[in-house]
C-alpha cells in the first residue's frame, strides 16, 4: 500500500528543509570559527605591534671637543731687532756727522742713512703697535671660540646626563604600557573566546535539536537509509514535486544516482542560492495557522481512515478465525491489518514531524544570518 502522495511530499519537504538547516548550521559553525580565529589573530598582531616600544638605552659621553691652542705667529721680534739695529746705527752715524769724523764729502750719504735708519725705527715701532693690536684681537677671538667650545661640551654632557637620568623612568613607563596592553588585549581575546564558545555551543545545541527531529522522522522508515541526507532528499523531493512519478518509481529511476551526484557537486551553491528562500517559505508556513490546520486535518484524516480499515480488518479476521477452513483468508486479513496499522502509525509520525518542523522554523530566526 502506498502512502498518500500529498502526505509523502509534505514529509519529504520537511526532511529536506531540516537537512538543509543542519547543513546551514554546520556552515555557520565553520564560519563562526573562522571569524573567531581571524579576530584572534588580528588581536595578537595588534598586541605584538603595540608591544614594540623601544626602550631607551644609556648614552655614552661623547669625546670633548678640543679647545683651540694659542698659535700667534707675528713678527714682533724682528721689528724689535730692526729698532735696535736702527738705533745703534743712529748712535754711530749721528756723532760722526756732529764731529765731522768722516769728513764732509760723505755727509750727504750719512744724512740719507740717518733718515733711512729713523724711518726703519719708526716703521718697526708702527708694526709692533699694529701687531700688538692684532694679537689682542686674536686672543679675544680665541677666547670667544674656546668659550663656545666649552659651552658646546657642557651642553652635550648635560644632555647625556639628563637623558641617562630619565632612562629608568622611561623604561618603567614602557613596562607599564606593555603590561596595560597585555591586559587589554588579553581581555579582548578572552571576550572573543567567550563569544565564540557561546556561539559554538548555541549552534551545536541547535544542530542536535535538528538531528533529533530528523532521527525521529527517519525512525518511521518511510525513506530508505541510503537516501537520508541532503543531496538525495533535495533531488527526490524536487523530482516528485515536478512530476507524477510515484515514490517507488522515483527510487528505482535509472538516473537517480547521477541526479544525486549532480546535486552533491554543487551543494554549496544550491544552499547559498536557495536556503534563504526555502527557510523563509517554511517560516511563513509555520506562522500560517490556516495552512497548518489544513495539513494537520489531512494527515489526521488519513490516519483515521487507516485506523478504521485496521479495526474493520481485525473484526473480519476475528470472525474468520472462528470459522474452519478459512486459514488463507485469515492470513490475508491479518497481513492487511498489520499494513494498515503500520501506515496509520506512519501518518501519525508524519504529523508529528510536521508539527516539530513547524515549531522549529517558527523561532529559528538565526538561519537568516
Amino acid at each position: 500500500m502506498d502512502i498518500n502522495r500529498d502526505a509523502l511530499l509534505l514529509y519529504l519537504r520537511d526532511l529536506r528543509d531540516m537537512e538543509m538547516a543542519k547543513y546551514q548550521i554546520g556552515k555557520m559553525i565553520r564560519q563562526a570559527e573562522a571569524d573567531y580565529r581571524s579576530d584572534d589573530a588580528q588581536l595578537q598582531g595588534e598586541l605584538q605591534r603595540a608591544q614594540q616600544i623601544s626602550d631607551p638605552g644609556y648614552w655614552i659621553l661623547p669625546p670633548k671637543e678640543k679647545e683651540k691652542e694659542y698659535a700667534w705667529s707675528g713678527s714682533t721680534g724682528l721689528y724689535i731687532m730692526g729698532i735696535i739695529i736702527g738705533i745703534m746705527m743712529l748712535a754711530v752715524i749721528v756723532p760722526c756727522i756732529s764731529f765731522g769724523l768722516l769728513g764732509t764729502s760723505i755727509l750727504p750719504f750719512l744724512f740719507i742713512l740717518v733718515i733711512a735708519c729713523g724711518a726703519i725705527v719708526f716703521f718697526c715701532i708702527a708694526r709692533i703697535i699694529t701687531e700688538a693690536s692684532q694679537e689682542r684681537k686674536y686672543r679675544e677671538e680665541l677666547e670667544k671660540t674656546n668659550a663656545q667650545i666649552r659651552a658646546r661640551n657642557w651642553e652635550k654632557e648635560n644632555r647625556v646626563r639628563q637623558h641617562n637620568a630619565e632612562v629608568p623612568e622611561l623604561q618603567q613607563k614602557n613596562a607599564l604600557i606593555r603590561a596595560e596592553n597585555k591586559k587589554k588585549y588579553g581581555q579582548l581575546r578572552t571576550e572573543n573566546q567567550k563569544k565564540w564558545d557561546e556561539r559554538k555551543q548555541f549552534l551545536e545545541d541547535e544542530k542536535k535539536k535538528v538531528q533529533g527531529i530528523l532521527d525521529k522522522a527517519y525512525s518511521e522508515n518511510i525513506l530508505p537509509a541510503p537516501y537520508r541526507s541532503l543531496a538525495p532528499l533535495y533531488y527526490i523531493y524536487d523530482y516528485m514535486a515536478t512530476s507524477r512519478e510515484s515514490f517507488e518509481d522515483t527510487l528505482m529511476h535509472e538516473h537517480l544516482e547521477n541526479g544525486f551526484q549532480r546535486i552533491l557537486a554543487r551543494l554549496d551553491t544550491i544552499v547559498n542560492n536557495q536556503a534563504e528562500e526555502i527557510f523563509t517559505l517554511h517560516r511563513m508556513e509555520a506562522q500560517n495557522t490556516v495552512i497548518i490546520a489544513q495539513n494537520e486535518a489531512m494527515l489526521d484524516e488519513l490516519e483515521q481512515i487507516d485506523v478504521s480499515i485496521r479495526d474493520s480488518s481485525r473484526q473480519i479476521n476475528a470472525t474468520l478465525g472462528d470459522i474452519r477452513d478459512n486459514t488463507y483468508q485469515t492470513a490475508q486479513y491479518a497481513q492487511q491489518t498489520s499494513q494498515y496499522a503500520q501506515q496509520a502509525s506512519q501518518y501519525a509520525g508524519i504529523a508529528a514531524t510536521y508539527s516539530a518542523v513547524n515549531a522549529y522554523f517558527s523561532w529559528a530566526d538565526y538561519l537568516k544570518n
